[in-house]
């Protein structure tokens, strides 16, 4: 934004306070713990002169009080030889994105849409009135009330829940069905679209501070959810796709 090039990232204090305690993945709370309950630049404008000096007496003073704790819980070498190093991949992960190729998309949208709507006329055959659907409320009356399907005492309509009565009533087996590919419509084949950018790719958000296993994952989509188990995400995943004259592995 202001025309400034980091071709090296010595230090990472978000890393540093995750692997001492992945309670602290927040320069706030870091600073709470050692000593500093509010940040100085918290109700200024950050882009001042002031307020970013401030922020950055801060944030050496809380490296200078975390580095010892990193190496007392002998965490250095995780964080120097493997953590650091992964920084800027991650950053040109982010920056290269991922092509998507909008038909196979499109295509999986417009077949979903088609199989919502045959289950969607199954289930109010089924029940023989209509309702809606997406009522977890309106779920349950149909399923314990009008059909005496056993329920618990919260009368819950989760999917645990529906797989356990799937033999009970072929209502139920759509139901599972429904929301199968309601997820996948909505999460997936007209979600994704949203986060297409005009360079036709996706640049999810890399965390490495997020999961306590210490374990990667993204944001923004998140990318690392699109199972391989079913045939329907599978047929998502087929939508990545690599550059021209490059190949994609799996």
């Amino acid at each position: 934004a202001i025309g400034l090039t980091l071709n090296t990232i010595q230090e990472d204090l978000m890393i540093l306070a995750f692997l001492t305690d992945s309670n602290q993945s927040s320069l706030e709370k870091t600073a709470a713990v050692f000593g500093w309950p509010t940040l100085p630049a918290a109700n200024r404008d950050a882009s001042t002169i002031e307020a970013c000096k401030e922020l950055a007496v801060h944030m050496q003073q809380t490296y200078l009080k975390l580095k010892p704790v990193l190496e007392e819980k002998g965490m250095d070498d995780l964080y120097r030889k493997i953590e650091m190093p992964i920084v800027p991949v991650l950053v040109e992960m982010e920056r290269e994105g991922i092509r998507v190729d909008l038909e196979i998309l499109n295509r999986i949208a417009d077949e979903t849409l088609i199989k919502i709507n045959e289950l969607t006329q199954a289930i109010l055959g089924e029940a023989g009135v209509e309702f809606n659907i997406n009522s977890p409320k309106q779920i349950a009356e149909i399923l314990f009330d009008k059909l005496q399907l056993p329920s618990n005492k919260k009368r819950s309509t989760s999917i645990d829940v529906l797989e356990e009565l799937s033999a009970s009533h072929p209502i139920v087996a759509d139901l599972i069905e429904f929301r199968k590919y309601q997820k996948l419509y909505s999460t997936y084949a007209q979600g994704l679209k949203k986060f297409i950018q005009t360079d036709g790719k996706i640049h999810t958000d890399y965390k490495q501070c997020v999961a306590a296993t210490g374990r990667l994952s993204s944001t923004d989509p998140n990318l690392q959810n699109i199972s391989i188990r079913n045939e329907e995400t599978r047929e998502i995943r087929k939508a990545f796709v690599a550059e021209e004259g490059h190949i994609l592995y799996s």
